[in-house]
């Protein structure tokens, strides 16, 4: 054991030698803040959403900067069952958000002996439920927890089973407490032990999940609440003593020293005896919910289970960054694009206060994951040109000295967009083979949604063209539609008839810039009387504007959305 290793348990030896004298209250709160201490260590790895759920249940949805695989973890917190607010469990779902790459989502499940047996268990389920309705497969749900928490996974997927519902892909249980009847030799060989554990505090969280005990009243009748063995014994209560035909694979962690260890020890044998595939990872000198600590030495347990992710979920789960055709649409801009034309366009949002760069950037590392067909950088193949999906969102930068500046193919090959800021502004500007003025609008408005949400907590519906930045792409969002909606050529393609501009560029390149605002209901109409697309009207306006300024031979023209 290393020196750091050894410190953590000093410490926990000095708090376990009092917790058993402690109030429920106070443990509570001694929780809570561990919770917010194992966030704050991964705090800038990941981004956290909170969500209400069905019966106003809360959970929070952490989602990993750097997502290496699809897929989500419903982590399911220890405690006894007693313990463990929304704070506690966003903790250790950070930290595995951030180790495996991978999405986790925490329900705050209902806790005992205000909510005794089964509440727990109906969370979990209400939970899970969420999960699909969200959109993800079951074959794409791994459960994980630890202590109370990795037996309430096993009760979980119990219940599904029962239910007729589709199984989860696996189990990841940790220190899993599956025998609320605690008989097994760990529990007098490593009494002495395990620093973060007591057989007496395990007796005061079996009383109050099964039998709602926290009155004087209450404690004076616990002999005959404890005489009922049975109900200890229930296999939704102790899933070691369940028929467990059917579960998903499953992999528990374990310490060497710790009290539950026969729980974890147990629990594999009868999966196995059941034809349930398992695998037991009993660590050396550790201790109850190792795992939960930031120890150098769980790098190796987080290997384990990001294998057994990988084992257990389709392969195709593993994030490869995508590659895309250019649409017909799309390939005329890399061909047309010169050192002084770069084909960018311009969408911006101002709003009513200062633009915070690091929520900003925050929140850009999450919409990115939504357009795939978007966050891309322009490749060139031997004979065309192509998008490949870049691995990380680009750095919000300050705005140019003037609007859509000239985007250098190089950078265009490292992102072929960028987000920039101006005091309460935030623009995007769109090298124009992405995509269209309307796809760079519905990416502009989730980008300021999700700063919104980040910035003040509040919750944008996802109407009006904002989409919900946490929900995967649909597959017609990276395929080429436009042989499906494009029209007929009505004209042939020999047509010489085009219209130039003439005149002279600046000599420093310096651009004048004029912005408008147009009521866009009357463009409508008007464009609908004359029969033609708003795009047709627009253009024809510019047309007629540079027209009537031709004179003025040193302009340089460039029709722009701003």
């Amino acid at each position: 054991m290393n020196l750091q290793d050894k410190f953590v348990r000093r410490q926990l030896e000095l708090t376990n030698s009092v917790a058993d004298s402690v109030s429920l209250g106070l443990i509570r709160k001694v929780q809570d803040r561990f919770g917010a201490f194992m966030r704050f260590g991964q705090r800038k790895a990941v981004v956290v959403t909170d969500k209400t759920l069905a019966g106003g249940m809360r959970a929070s949805l952490v989602v990993p900067r750097d997502e290496l695989r699809g897929g989500i973890i419903l982590y399911l917190h220890g405690g006894g069952y007693t313990c463990g607010s929304l704070t506690y469990a966003r903790g250790f779902s950070t930290v595995l958000s951030a180790e495996l790459g991978m999405r986790v989502f925490a329900p705050e499940y209902r806790l005992a002996p205000e909510h005794p047996y089964p509440a727990a268990i109906e969370d979990a389920i209400t939970a899970y439920k969420a999960l699909r309705e969200m959109g993800y497969s079951s074959d794409r749900i791994i459960l994980a927890g630890e202590s109370a928490g990795g037996g309430l996974c096993y009760a979980l997927a119990l219940s599904l089973r029962d239910m007729g519902e589709p199984m989860p892909a696996g189990i990841v249980a940790i220190s899993p407490w599956c025998d609320l009847s605690l008989v097994g030799e760990s529990y007098e060989d490593n009494e002495k032990s395990d620093p973060a554990l007591t057989k007496k505090r395990l007796e005061f969280f079996t009383d109050c999940y099964l039998f709602g005990e926290k009155t004087a009243q209450d404690k004076a009748k616990k002999h005959i609440a404890n005489s009922d063995m049975s109900k200890k014994r229930l296999p939704l209560v102790s899933p070691v003593y369940a028929n467990l035909t059917g579960l998903p694979p499953s992999l528990i962690l374990v310490g060497e020293c710790e009290i539950l260890r026969s729980d974890s020890e147990r629990m594999h044998v009868v999966l196995k005896a059941y034809g349930v595939k398992s695998t037991i990872h009993v660590k050396k000198d550790m201790w109850h919910a190792y795992l939960m600590y930031s120890l150098e030495s769980n790098s190796q347990d987080f290997a384990l289970i990001s294998d057994f992710v990988k084992r257990n979920m389709p392969k195709d789960n593993e994030r490869k960054l995508r590659w895309m055709h250019l649409d017909n649409s799309a390939k005329i801009y890399p061909a047309a694009a010169t050192s002084r034309w770069s084909n960018v366009y311009r969408l911006s949002a101002t709003l009513t206060e200062e633009v915070d760069r690091e929520v900003l950037q925050s929140a850009l590392d999450v919409t990115v994951r939504r357009f795939p067909s978007i966050a891309v950088r322009l490749c060139r193949g031997t004979f065309w040109y192509y998008l490949e999906e870049i691995a990380h969102a680009p750095n919000v930068k300050d705005e140019l000295s003037y609007p859509l500046a000239r985007m250098p193919f190089d950078d265009i090959r490292s992102c072929a967009f960028r987000v920039l800021i101006y005091k309460n502004r935030i623009a995007v500007e769109f090298f124009h083979a992405l995509t269209d003025g309307n796809g760079g609008l519905v990416f502009l408005k989730a980008l300021v949604a999700e700063y919104l949400e980040q910035k003040h907590g509040i919750e944008i519906p996802s109407t009006h063209g904002v989409l919900d930045r946490l929900e995967p792409p649909r597959a017609e969002e990276l395929v080429d539609l436009f042989p499906q909606h494009c029209a007929p050529v009505g004209r042939s393609r020999r047509d010489t008839d085009s219209y130039r501009v003439l005149g002279e560029y600046e000599p420093d390149g310096f651009c004048h810039n004029t912005t408008f605002i147009m009521d866009s209901d009357a463009l409508r109409e008007l464009s609908h009387r004359l029969g033609v697309t708003v795009t047709a009207t627009v253009a024809t306006a510019f047309i007629m504007a540079i027209t009537a300024t031709r004179p003025m031979a040193r302009v340089r023209w460039r029709i722009s959305a701003a």
